[in-house]
């Protein structure tokens, strides 16, 4: 959509998102209202950066899994700089317990979907619904 004077246009096909903000808004002008979504960030008031970070569906639940058989469950929006912080000590318990590789992952998601799903694979303590769900098997040798 593009604002045109006091009517809206579609403009789906170019693939551009429409941006209501007010005229005195810094740096905006009423012919450009429109922010291509392929090659431009998005604007965001001030204040709402936060807000608009944990909206946005970017982020992933993950597994991992160590030689011994262990699971770590986590959240996260980029599981590849994740799993390299665990392997490279930057993570307390998981330094210890490495090196870990990704067993599963999904997303993307909002972190609120995100933390509900770790949560709910933390409570199945590596139970009958944690394997169900994830598709992984269980290490005989681990005793989990």
């Amino acid at each position: 959509m593009a604002i045109v004077g006091n009517s809206l246009k579609s403009r789906a096909s170019l693939g551009t998102i429409t941006k209501f903000l007010p005229n005195n808004w810094p740096g905006v002008q009423d012919t450009d209202r429109t922010v291509d979504s392929e090659h431009a960030s998005p604007i965001i008031p001030p204040g709402t950066e936060r807000r608009y970070r944990l909206a946005k569906e970017n982020y992933w639940v993950y597994v991992l899994r160590n030689p011994a058989g262990k699971f770590y469950i986590g959240v996260t929006d980029d599981v590849a700089r994740r799993l390299n912080d665990h392997n490279t000590g930057r993570s307390k318990w998981t330094k210890k317990h490495g090196p870990w590789e990704v067993a599963w992952q999904q997303g993307p998601m909002t972190l609120a979907q995100a933390r509900k799903l770790e949560n709910w694979l933390k409570r199945q303590k590596g139970g009958n619904g944690f394997y169900r769900f994830t598709g992984l098997q269980a290490d005989s040798s681990s005793g989990s």
